[in-house]
């Protein structure tokens, strides 16, 4: 009686793992953000610092994901190198370059395992009312 309890039991959890990997992954939230500045942050931290990248997903233009699908971007696979362990007391960011649309920020990261700060630079893109990364680089 156990053996066949347990052989039970051994089916649902292998049906169980089955049926939980059909399900999609979810990117949620909205694209991007209508202040610009809180689209920059969302995405240094959620996708930059990988505090939680799939709810950063929508926040980059499809151009700056390469075509990558929140599928994959939920397994990992990410255009943007990672920079964990932001010491957000000594971050800094200023704008560079500001046109129709398009926002451009130099900025500066530290991290609290490392004493210099990384340049880089955020281009904040306009696509209809909200603001989304469309470029994130070494500067």
């Amino acid at each position: 009686m156990r053996t066949l309890l347990l052989a039970g039991a051994l089916l649902a959890l292998v049906a169980g793992r089955a049926d939980a990997s059909r399900v999609p992954p979810v990117c949620p939230g909205p694209a991007g953000s209508t202040d610009p500045i809180e689209a920059a942050q969302v995405f240094l931290e959620r996708v930059v610092e990988r505090t939680n990248p799939e709810a950063g997903y929508r926040f980059v233009t499809d151009a700056a994901r390469h075509g990558i699908t929140c599928k994959s971007w939920v397994r990992g696979r990410i255009p943007f190198k990672a920079y964990r362990h932001i010491d957000w007391n000594h971050s800094t960011y200023r704008r560079v370059a500001v046109g129709t649309g398009q926002i451009v920020l130099r900025v500066s990261l530290r991290s609290t395992a490392q004493t210099k700060p990384t340049t880089f630079l955020l281009e904040l893109r306009e696509q209809g009312a909200r603001w989304q990364v469309g470029f994130w680089g070494r500067g």
